[in-house]
């Protein structure tokens, strides 16, 4: 069974991969675009991004990011993945947070 066009092989590099990118991001207290997490996907896996100008493509996104939160929560390290979108006319970011600090704390 396929999920948006990738095997299952395929659909778990893909959330390997914003896993692995969203928590550098985090590390780094860096924000991440969607169209710079898929940029950052597609040529970590090989396989082609998805296409923001379709529902499908857009849909495919948010399943992956439910994916990898799935994955990561609850996360020994202390870290989820959430949305902000910051003003509505801006893109949504996505964040790996930790639990129980408010972005920009420490300890």
């Amino acid at each position: 069974m396929t999920r948006h066009g990738r095997t299952p092989e395929q659909w778990q590099q893909l959330v390997d991969a914003a896993t692995k990118s969203l928590t550098r991001k985090a590390e780094l207290n860096r924000l991440s675009s969607y169209t710079e997490l898929n940029r950052d996907i597609a040529a970590k896996t090989g396989q082609p991004g998805f296409d923001f100008s379709s529902p499908e493509g857009r849909n495919a996104m948010g399943d992956l990011l439910g994916d990898a939160v799935e994955k990561t929560y609850p996360d020994k390290r202390g870290h989820a993945f959430s949305t902000r979108s910051l003003r509505r006319c801006q893109p949504a970011r996505w964040r790996v947070l930790q639990l129980g600090r408010q972005p920009g704390t420490s300890g």
